[in-house]
């Protein structure tokens, strides 16, 4: 690749638009950063936000369209998927009241998918306290037990591998390079963290002979024993930050971007 500027598409959640970080100290920036010095190119880095599968490879076609890109970086992400993981459902409705609904992917019954999250920032009910009560932890992680054992777990896996492949051959039809990034650990609950890693030892396996790039982000704190996450176990400090754009760029070596 001969190009001096790069369009390079990020595909993900909030984590490249985080906003109790500066700019500059996003993962994105220091990569850029990186690239400048390392290949001398100059990334134009843009960001298109998926919360949900359904309209994801959508949103990628009409963003190419305006602005056709070189390389695509697609993050495998743990929210949705913890979503359609759990047995019980909850969630705000436009009314503001809070909703529940059985989510069985089997049988296709689920409104997770439904929900336009990026419209609607309220759609999911996160407790402000979630040591409220002693049996609130229980509650959680036996929505999720009872979903792993209601097979969701198996069918949301499915539905994320099919959107990658569709991106992956999107990519492929346009000439555009692909980066695919395993998700950031969930210290927030055991749980999440569980699942978390199942995902990415499912999408490695998965994808393990297509040829592509495929970086593990997985980690939770530093040899120095210092955190990658701020205290929620949801989102990433910016040490992590700095460590995420490193391993990026370690896999950016597969990429036809040198001089």
């Amino acid at each position: 690749m001969d190009k001096v500027n790069l369009s390079f598409l990020i595909v993900g959640g909030c984590f490249p638009v985080q906003d109790n970080i500066s700019s500059e100290n996003l993962y994105h920036a220091y990569l850029s950063r990186e690239v400048k010095s390392k290949y001398n190119r100059c990334l134009t880095v843009e960001v298109v936000r998926y919360e949900r599968f359904s309209d994801c490879l959508g949103n990628i076609k009409k963003h190419n369209e305006n602005n056709p890109m070189d390389i695509l970086l697609f993050h495998f992400r743990s929210e949705h998927f913890l979503r359609l993981c759990k047995l019980v459902f909850r969630y705000r409705s436009e009314h503001n009241g809070i909703k529940r609904t059985l989510n069985m992917l089997f049988c296709s019954m689920s409104r997770v998918e439904d929900i336009d999250y990026l419209a609607y920032t309220g759609a999911t009910v996160r407790s402000r306290k979630p040591n409220q009560n002693k049996f609130y932890p229980v509650l959680v992680a036996a929505n999720y037990l009872l979903g792993f054992l209601a097979g969701n777990v198996h069918f949301a896996l499915k539905r994320y591998k099919k959107l990658a492949a569709d991106i992956i051959e999107f990519c492929k039809e346009h000439e555009i390079q692909v980066l695919l990034a395993g998700p950031a650990s969930r210290p927030h609950t055991w749980w999440e963290n569980y699942l978390t890693n199942t995902i990415n030892r499912y999408m490695k396996k998965a994808f393990d002979k297509s040829g592509l790039s495929y970086i593990e982000l997985l980690g939770t704190e530093g040899e120095d024993g210092k955190s990658f996450f701020f205290d929620n176990g949801i989102q990433v400090n910016e040490s992590g930050h700095r460590r995420i754009a490193k391993l990026i760029i370690d896999g950016m070596n597969f990429l036809d971007i040198s001089e």
